[in-house]
């Protein structure tokens, strides 16, 4: 392992151009306003078949060795590079709320191999070196955005190990992957996609690269999901971004199986959420790509990890009481936070209970998840509240 920076902190507060090339033959230019960003990042490197490759790991908010977070890898689009994908996803702000580890991977020449298995090789190697390096548990996510989105379906084919899900931002299956990959394990998908992305188009470039509607009936045949959906229209409460979005959940068996997926009406080839980027088309603010993936990854973790040994802790304990007009939950003092979330993994609360273990959840109702953390310890399980 040879460390190129071991901990740089870099504050973003001038108008800067981060250029960012998301396909072949278009070279954008991606201008960021006034920014007070702080990236604190782990810049780090190693060696695969005779090639230093370098990667960035986040650790987050308050990581403490003895407690096991789950593993996310974000990879960046064509000619863009690990440190341009931090910033744009914007994911380790969620990462510090979700307590995920994540790590930003870089191409060589800035771009991913989707033909051989040397980048496979890559992210293989590299996960068992996070491992060695770091407190991580067996919960492992994938996620990227255009070239990086083509990756992240190309690992999901081709990662020997277990994936446990994966989220594509303006990204596709190319043919050839999709008559090859039938063998593939069966992995929960989170897919984002703009009908206006110029880069990635929604109706694909035949006869290499197939619509995304296509790519996404591919998924939900190889998850054995059912051909019916449900359709939900998010509220357009951003007007001024000129697109509108729509949740499409197909009826599957479990979170094991599940395939979801946000058609952006309008959008360009960006990551929703996230600073716009003009040249790229529109970005949709109607919803948060990066929050949404927290959640959708979150829910996969909990789902497989609550009946675990290694998360659970006997210590930490809490139990509802009740209230004068409702219920609390008491925490023992070995608690010190708490996050509440539904059985999708949205998030309900989030609170410290380091001065005050009595917490008010009237405002909360039925089976849920409680995580429960102490200095050095970690508990899932699950809570039906009243």
């Amino acid at each position: 392992m040879k460390s190129l920076n071991p901990i740089i902190r870099v504050n973003f507060k001038y108008n800067y151009w981060l250029h960012l090339v998301m396909s072949a033959g278009y070279t954008l230019a991606l201008w960021v306003g006034t920014l007070n960003i702080q990236v604190s990042a782990q810049y780090d490197s190693i060696q695969v078949r005779g090639v230093w490759r370098s990667f960035i790991v986040h650790l987050p908010r308050n990581y403490q060795p003895n407690v096991k977070y789950p593993l996310v890898m974000q990879f960046h689009g064509l000619q863009s590079n690990a440190a341009q994908q931090e910033i744009y996803s914007g994911f380790d702000f969620v990462a510090d709320s979700f307590q995920f580890v994540v790590v930003y991977p870089n191409a060589v020449n800035g771009q991913w191999n989707i033909a051989g298995d040397e980048d496979v090789l890559f992210i293989e190697t590299l996960t068992e070196v996070l491992k060695q390096r770091y407190a991580i548990n067996n919960c492992l996510f994938f996620s990227g955005i255009s070239d990086g989105g083509f990756f992240t379906y190309k690992l999901a084919c081709a990662y020997t190990g277990h994936i446990d899900g994966i989220a594509v931002v303006a990204g596709n299956m190319t043919k050839f992957l999709q008559s090859s990959c039938s063998g593939a394990s069966q992995i929960p998908l989170l897919h984002f996609h703009g009908t206006a992305d110029a880069i990635v188009a929604y109706k694909g470039v035949s006869p290499l690269i197939p619509p995304v509607d296509s790519t996404i009936s591919w998924w939900r045949i190889h998850n054995g999901c059912q051909d019916d959906s449900v359709v939900t229209e998010i509220p357009d409460i951003d007007a001024a971004d000129h697109c509108t979005a729509l949740h499409i959940k197909f009826s599957c068996t479990g979170n094991a199986s599940s395939v979801i997926f946000y058609r952006i009406d309008n959008g360009g080839h960006t990551w929703p959420g996230s600073i716009p980027v003009p040249p790229l088309g529109n970005t949709c603010q109607d919803i948060r790509a990066s929050s949404i993936m927290a959640h959708f990854f979150s829910a996969l973790c909990i789902s497989k990890t609550s009946s675990q040994d290694d998360i659970s802790n006997d210590e930490l304990q809490a139990e509802i009481i009740q209230g004068g007009e409702g219920y609390l939950l008491h925490c023992h003092r070995e608690v010190k936070e708490i996050s509440i979330f539904d059985l999708s993994g949205r998030l309900l609360m989030h609170t410290d209970v380091t001065h005050n273990n009595t917490i008010d959840i009237r405002s909360i109702h039925g089976l849920c998840i409680l995580s429960l953390r102490g200095h050095r310890q970690y508990r899932i399980q699950k809570l039906f509240i009243p």
